[in-house]
């Protein structure tokens, strides 16, 4: 609506009053805004940027929204590798113009490390490091030693040798894996600093500063990135012996366990967020969670184009009532004080530092090739299947209905699919309105018969292989949820997978620990997640692997382009699925393999110790000196 206002009443002082106060509204809206969403993606924007959900009358003429997808990841893949760094020099080069600072010391000798080991060295690989690290730069060195010192559960580096501490001394596998890594760099001929490394061994994050006080480390941040002239660069790092002979000084980091856990999460969301003003205080569990109205925020066409605002909280405030870890996770132990903690993922408001998760360091046979060889791509099942555990938070007998993997598994299967169709409510998920997506199965149809679950029966195999039911959560059924589910059978689920084209990943308690077995496995995936992890920024959505919705209400679109419909006259893409699956394939053996997660890890050690020395703003690589 526009205000029209005269020449007359801009001489108000009231009216210029009210004309300032709006401007200045609008700037820090615009400033929240920008500060609080954190999006970006190649290709798709700068940070900041958002997207307005917008449902079209109708589809662009001419190809379906996944060509333009799939034809858009395929340039910013091609884009990314032009940008590799062959040499120290332009690694380095690369390194001051994207962080505004000098490389940490010992940059060459990570670089060479990184070479050795065939690693390819993009430096927008390593964005998730700096996401992570910049709000430290705003607490004080002394304050990151001591609480890293101190925490209960600690890795530490002296002199090149890396030891524990455990809570109650007792043996973490994850710290363990962690350690294996470090000592692995070591032997390599790579160089860490000393370092105290405080290690969260919860599957759950923890740490959810206060938007507002991020935005406060993050303007100190600011304020003192500079790149440092040459002849004044300290290239060396400090030992912290010193520091193991002190007592550490007390730390509380004042753990919260309280629920809602929603009520926790928010916080870390910008002011003027969805998410900061959409809580709700009763959720209705006896109807299916609130889905969005349209098509989702930053999707081109119902599909996820903005891979990283997909997974932002604070901009979905309805996944509240839709991803089981929001409603009620197994654990709750959150802090809403800005400390360093290190973890294998976290969501969009978290504060934690990632490092390579060790479920795909270690070799399993669960979570790794092993002994399964993948199948030809045109021998596999033209179907997707998927079998897991009804984990992913604590269901009860009230609230499994708004539990994401109970979800899944139903809009996944047949005779629920078919049900919802003849206009039987269904517990826990409702269909997607098709003017959304066109599917072919329902071209020329006036209404949702029992041609789509007769559909979804050709190509869906989903099932749950225990329910974890509460309080009994060793029995795998409930009597809550027979109704509803059976038992699928979960034996060799790895190798079965393997003989089908599409196989969804979809969240656990935290991340899914198969990510990177499902893009190694000549399948293609489609992942569902809300958590970052440290190869996010060297995969490319629409070229390694097929990014879904967390409500999965692109579910059914998904799978109509790539299966296509006979009874339709509709061709499928199988060629656009084998060449995303193979094209996920080959670039994991490039630049997700062991190697890669240990130049990582390197990376990180470096740029963590520099935070923790008293000479931080000093201290940088030049390859002039």
């Amino acid at each position: 609506m526009a205000i029209l206002i005269s020449a007359h009443s801009l001489n108000s002082r009231f009216t210029q009053l009210i004309l300032s106060v709006f401007l200045l509204l609008g700037a820090i809206w615009l400033f929240s805004s920008a500060l609080g969403r954190r999006t970006y993606v190649p290709g798709f924007g700068a940070h900041g940027t958002t997207f307005t959900a917008k449902t079209p009358e109708a589809r662009p003429r001419g190809n379906h929204p996944i060509d333009t997808l799939v034809r858009n990841a395929e340039k910013d893949f091609a884009t990314l590798l032009q940008k590799e760094s062959k040499d120290v020099r332009h690694a380095a080069k690369a390194y001051r113009k994207r962080r505004g600072r000098q490389p940490p010391p010992q940059f060459d000798k990570w670089f060479e490390f990184a070479q050795r080991h065939g690693s390819i060295v993009v430096e927008e690989f390593f964005d998730r490091i700096y996401d992570d690290l910049t709000p430290f730069w705003g607490a004080s060195p002394n304050q990151l030693r001591n609480h890293a010192n101190s925490a209960e559960n600690r890795i530490a580096i002296r002199e090149q040798t890396v030891t524990t501490r455990t809570q109650d001394d007792e043996p973490r596998e994850h710290i363990e894996t962690w350690r294996r890594m470090l000592e692995d760099i070591i032997a390599r001929d790579g160089w860490l600093p000393d370092v105290d490394m405080p290690m969260n061994v919860m599957d759950e994050t923890r740490i959810i500063a206060k938007w507002e006080d991020v935005r406060e480390h993050l303007m100190r941040e600011a304020e003192g990135r500079d790149i440092v002239p040459d002849a004044l660069l300290v290239n060396e790092y400090q030992r912290l012996q010193a520091l193991d002979k002190l007592a550490p000084g007390p730390v509380d980091p004042s753990w919260q366990t309280s629920m809602p856990y929603w009520g926790l999460v928010t916080p870390g969301c910008a002011p003027m967020s969805p998410a900061r003003h959409s809580y709700l205080d009763d959720h209705d569990y006896t109807h299916p969670p609130v889905y969005d109205v349209g098509v989702p925020d930053g999707s081109y066409y119902g599909f996820v184009q903005n891979w990283t605002l997909s997974r932002s909280l604070c901009d979905y405030p309805n996944l509240q009532s839709m991803l089981g870890y929001f409603i009620e996770p197994v654990s709750i132990s959150i802090t809403s004080k800005l400390i360093p903690l290190f973890h294998s993922s976290k969501l969009s408001v978290n504060n934690e530092i990632v490092l390579p998760s060790p479920s795909q360091w270690e070799d399993s046979k669960q979570f790794s090739k092993g002994e399964y060889e993948p199948a030809e791509w045109e021998s596999k099942a033209n179907k997707l299947f998927w079998r897991g555990q009804a984990s992913g938070g604590r269901n009860r007998d009230y609230t499994w209905t708004h539990f994401h993997r109970h979800r899944f598994v139903n809009m996944a299967n047949a005779t629920a699919v078919r049900a919802a169709s003849n206009g039987e409510a269904q517990p826990n998920f409702v269909l997607p309105d098709n003017k959304y997506y066109d599917l072919g199965v329902l071209k020329g149809r006036d209404v949702q018969n029992e041609t789509l679950g007769d559909w979804v029966e050709t190509w869906g195999d989903a099932g749950l292989t225990h329910l974890q039911c509460y309080p009994d959560d060793d029995a795998p059924r409930c009597g809550y949820t027979d109704p509803f589910f059976s038992i699928a059978d979960g034996n060799d689920g790895v190798s079965r997978g393997w003989q089908h084209k599409y196989l969804p990943d979809i969240d656990s308690n935290t991340n899914s620990a198969r990510f990177r077995m499902y893009l190694n496995s000549t399948s293609l995936p489609i992942k569902a997640t809300m958590y970052h992890e440290w190869h996010d920024n060297r995969l490319v959505p629409w070229k390694h692997f097929v990014p879904m919705h967390n409500s999965y209400m692109d579910l059914y679109g998904i799978m109509d382009y790539f299966l296509g419909n006979e009874a339709a006259g509709l061709a499928g893409h199988d060629a656009v699925a084998k060449v995303i699956a193979l094209s996920g394939q080959e670039w994991v053996e490039r630049a997700l393999r062991k190697e890669d997660m240990l130049v990582y890890m390197y990376r990180v050690i470096l740029e963590f110790a520099r935070l923790c020395n008293d000479s931080r703003y000093k201290m940088g690589y030049s390859e002039y000196l």
